[in-house]
């Protein structure tokens, strides 16, 4: 009897521990959470916070940001969230942010993209015709990652020597990866390269690189802005494209048959950021 007595009691007591755990807060963790809008922001965050604050991520590898549209879920997703860093030029990111503050004036939204020298053009359909594609850049990046370690002092101060190490140790690695750039790409300014979705306009800024965009944004290619692009290949003498193969349908085709290219099949929105970025860097140094 005393046995199933201590056994009745143990029983008592874990079901209110795990009520008590599982009722309220933004998670079922202790953890600060933060959403961020790409993989890259992800790669650069874990980077600083390690595993001490919990990472969403709107756009799951493999999604389209063109057609990308939240649920309901994921907008009370974020909504319990500590902060959201938006890349501040993604083509959903202005409705998502003003329903966000709309209906939770609270939230921290945090534009990551602040501090950069933006480029225009590049895609439609994005905030002041800038190119979005402000995470194709290690220097970016740096501001990407100094925007996100400031904010994430903020939310958990108590950890700020963890924080600061890391970051320092990010900047390193960044500048390492610059320092790359710089070195296996040096002789190669005014060097053009191809791609069907302008996703390297920062890069190409940074190294003096000339970058060719075959996609005509939101309309069905021509064949006379096909031969002005095959013109412009062969008058730079580009020799290498880049293929997103998740969102390029038709560039494969059209780069190896029509221009000549040799194509390298490259996810910019992936969380191995450092992997794809050096993958571009060395198809153009090779070349």
């Amino acid at each position: 009897m005393k046995v199933f007595r201590v056994l009745t009691w143990l029983l008592v007591a874990l079901v209110g521990t795990v009520s008590v755990s599982s009722c309220g807060g933004k998670s079922d963790s202790s953890k600060p959470v933060v959403t961020v809008s790409i993989e890259p922001q992800r790669y650069l965050l874990e980077k600083i916070v390690g595993d001490s604050i919990e990472i969403n991520v709107l756009l799951a590898d493999g999604t389209n940001p063109e057609t990308f549209n939240p649920s309901m879920e994921t907008m009370k997703q974020i909504a319990k969230s500590d902060a959201y860093f938006s890349i501040g030029l993604l083509g959903f990111e202005p409705s998502l942010i003003e329903k966000l503050k709309s209906n939770n004036p609270d939230l921290n939204v945090v534009d990551t993209s602040s501090g950069i020298v933006l480029i225009s053009g590049g895609c439609s359909g994005h905030g002041e015709g800038y190119d979005p594609h402000v995470w194709s850049s290690a220097r970016n990046a740096k501001v990407i990652a100094r925007t996100m370690y400031e904010e994430i002092l903020k939310i958990d101060p108590d950890n700020k020597a963890f924080y600061e190490q890391n970051y320092n140790t990010l900047l390193g690695e960044l500048d390492g990866l610059d320092a790359y750039a710089v070195e296996k790409l040096s002789g190669k300014t005014g060097c053009a390269f191809v791609v069907w979705h302008p996703s390297l306009s920062y890069f190409a800024d940074d190294y003096g690189l000339h970058q060719i965009s075959v996609g005509q944004e939101g309309k069905e290619q021509s064949m006379e802005h096909l031969r002005h692009c095959i013109e412009e290949v062969a008058e730079h003498g580009a020799q290498v494209g880049f293929v997103q193969k998740e969102f390029d349908a038709k560039a494969r085709s059209v780069m190896e048959n029509d221009m000549k290219l040799s194509c390298v099949d490259v996810n910019l929105l992936s969380y191995d950021w450092d992997t794809e970025m050096r993958k571009v860097i060395d198809a153009i140094a090779e070349k």
